[in-house]
């Protein structure tokens, strides 16, 4: 799928949430003003962002993706409207996949990091982008405690399981696990992406293509120099 369908797609969807909270049609009741004019811009912007993805969608050979989008524009009921842009994100994106098959084993945690990697995977070619860095984070973190049970034979995820990577790398070095300084820098950029994509801000963070792919290449280079 085009990169232009992936952005209008998640616009439609964050869209339609704003606009199903203050009704997609006006409805008669006791509202103040203001509320009627944040409803009817929440309105306007749901179908402007409903126009965008049926002009994204026009240049896609996938007839069945065509189908559904055309459908959006005239649905009214929210239900139906949840239902089918739920089933565009479904729709499996023809672009290859860029985490291979793993080079290099994590000592008992190898069926982790494969599932970790495969659910990376659905969420970089269906556009979840802040997800797919999410789980990086994720999928570092327990790759580092595994170093660190190897290493000192302590599990500091029974003693310490919310310790973030930080504050685990700290811990790496009090026990004189040796890092290279360009992992450690990696590491550390890794951290802020997934920090900012997790917490949320005055200005909500959203990584691009470009981003996600690179902190996912940096995840696995970490990983698999850790236990090469």
């Amino acid at each position: 799928m085009s990169q232009a369908f992936r952005k209008a797609l998640n616009a439609t969807k964050i869209s339609f949430e704003a606009a199903r909270k203050t009704g997609l049609a006006g409805e008669e009741g006791s509202f103040t003003k203001f509320e009627e004019q944040r409803a009817d811009a929440n309105r306007r912007a749901y179908f402007s962002a409903v126009e965008r993805l049926q002009q994204a969608t026009t240049t896609l050979p996938d007839t069945e993706v065509q189908a559904l989008v055309g459908q959006l524009g005239g649905m009214k009921d929210a239900d139906k409207i949840a239902s089918t842009l739920m089933e565009l994100g479904q729709v499996q994106m023809s672009e290859p996949t860029i985490t291979e098959s793993p080079d290099f084993t994590v000592p008992g945690i190898s069926e982790q990091v494969e599932a970790d990697k495969a659910e990376i995977d659905i969420c970089f070619n269906h556009g979840a982008y802040r997800s797919a860095v999410i789980l990086c984070g994720r999928v570092l973190e327990a790759a580092l405690h595994r170093k660190y049970f190897e290493a000192t034979g302590k599990d500091l995820l029974e003693k310490a399981p919310g310790m973030g990577l930080g504050n685990l790398i700290g811990k790496m070095a009090e026990a004189n696990i040796s890092i290279d300084p360009g992992l450690g820098n990696q590491i550390h950029l890794i951290n802020q992406v997934r920090i900012h994509s997790v917490h949320q801000k005055q200005e909500p963070f959203y990584p691009t293509k470009e981003q996600a792919r690179a902190i996912m290449l940096y995840t696995f280079d970490v990983i698999r120099k850790l236990f090469s």
